[in-house]
């Protein structure tokens, strides 16, 4: 170095010694650091009523009834210094923002007793309600609920509901400053990607890599397959709208050496269908938008050096123009045992599982895979198809003790990413060196 400085005029720096034991003058302390903060604010200013009792007597019992309003008024903001905003702070970079909504809704609920205290039929009752909701930022929507109800036995209850669904985004879905993490990623501009295309797609990653990343997909290969995602929201969502399907039963047996554990155990089939999903628009779904479209609006949320690696990938909320489809079992089981042997105290055991059965998407080219026991977008969605959950209590006067074990069934790598790392040809895992699968 000549001797000139480097940055800034002369008087501007401040040089600070990083090396050996003294103590930084304020002028140098003053140089190197910066006042970071963050203020977070959430005001929701709720307005509600509600009547309820019963309305007259059946043989099976009385019809009970509720009806009522309520009123949100929701506002957020999230407050951030100028380094951070820049990106220039040691954390993730964000915008300050602020935005809310209001929302007003009326409900109606019924419950009407068919049976009871006959054979077979301890208790039969059927229930509706019914939900008109009004926003003054989107569309407003009804959403009803039916459900049965069956005890034929003291013991077991077998249960029903089919209804509707809406829900509106959350002011962090819709205003949203930024934040994220640093999840792996394909970079679709590399040579092994390029390859395993079909001539169209290989063509367009040429022209649109060179146009707007001064790569030669040819060659490049990416030195860095983690990138920095940062996630903001968008004003434009639209709500959620869905149906469901639930029925199941639970039994809770009262017979001898068992009902002192209150043992009960629970078991429902689902079915779900959700539109205009809020979600993500992905990493790397927004590179291929960029590279293989040349669309610009993609384009402009990724941040990447002439010929260089990605740096960084803006991802917006946004609403899938799909339906998604869910289908599957939840099972749980719960006891309760008093005065340990040894140890005394009580126990607690709580298990649940889910079993997915079938998670598809239809949009306008058809069905998608099962996703199932898969996972997409280079791994960054993936779907488990069992996971469970077990929580222990133990608790003894002032002293409590949690032990929560949980357990997700395996998924093996996807074949665009073993593709990818050549594992077709006893390819390595690129990270720990270790032979793939």
């Amino acid at each position: 170095v000549s001797g000139s400085l480097l940055l800034g005029a002369p008087g501007d720096c401040v040089p600070v010694q990083p090396f050996g034991y003294y103590t930084p003058s304020q002028a140098q302390l003053d140089y190197v650091t910066a006042n970071i903060f963050s203020n977070n604010e959430i005001d929701q200013i709720v307005r509600f009523g509600n009547v309820q009792g019963p309305l007259f007597d059946l043989p099976a019992g009385p019809v009970a009834m509720a009806f009522g309003f309520d009123k949100f008024d929701l506002y957020g903001e999230d407050n951030v210094d100028g380094l951070t905003e820049a990106g220039l702070s040691s954390g993730n970079p964000r915008l300050s923002t602020s935005g809310g909504y209001v929302s007003e809704d009326a409900y109606f609920e019924v419950q009407v007793p068919l049976v009871s205290d006959t054979f077979l039929a301890e208790e039969l009752r059927v229930e509706f309600a019914a939900r008109q909701s009004e926003f003054d930022s989107f569309d407003g929507d009804n959403v009803e609920r039916v459900s049965l109800y069956w005890k034929p036995i003291e013991d077991l209850t077998i249960r029903g509901t089919d209804s509707t669904s809406y829900r509106a985004p959350t002011i962090s879905n819709l205003f949203f400053g930024g934040g994220g993490g640093f999840p792996t990623y394909i970079d679709v501009c590399e040579q092994n990607y390029v390859a395993l295309q079909d001539a169209a797609t290989q063509a367009a990653l040429t022209a649109n890599c060179a146009a707007f990343a001064g790569l030669d997909t040819s060659t490049w290969a990416t030195a860095n397959n983690q990138i920095l995602q940062l996630v903001v929201g968008n004003p434009e969502l639209v709500p959620e709208a869905g149906t469901s399907m639930t029925y199941g039963f639970v039994y809770q047996p009262s017979f001898k050496f068992i009902e002192e554990y209150n043992v009960a155990i629970a078991a429902d089939y689902f079915e779900l269908e959700v539109g205009n999903a809020v979600v993500t628009s992905g990493v790397q779904n927004t590179l291929l938008q960029c590279y293989v479209n040349a669309d610009p609006t993609f384009c402009g949320r990724i941040s990447r050096p002439v010929g260089g690696d990605v740096v960084s990938v803006e991802t917006a909320y946004l609403n899938s123009n799909s339906l998604d489809h869910y289908e599957g079992y939840d099972v749980s089981a719960t006891a309760d045992f008093s005065d340990l042997p040894f140890v005394g105290g009580d126990l607690r055991v709580q298990l649940q599982w889910t079993h997915l059965v079938e998670n598809t998407t239809v949009d306008s080219t058809g069905i998608s895979d099962d996703y199932v026991g898969q996972c997409y977008d280079g791994g960054e969605s993936c779907y488990n198809r069992d996971r469970s959950t077990g929580l222990f209590t133990w608790s003894k006067g002032d002293w409590t003790v949690n032990w929560v074990t949980r357990f997700m069934s395996g998924i093996s790598a996807p074949e665009d990413a073993l593709d990818f790392f050549g594992a077709a040809d006893g390819g390595v895992n690129p990270y720990t060196g270790a032979a793939l699968p």
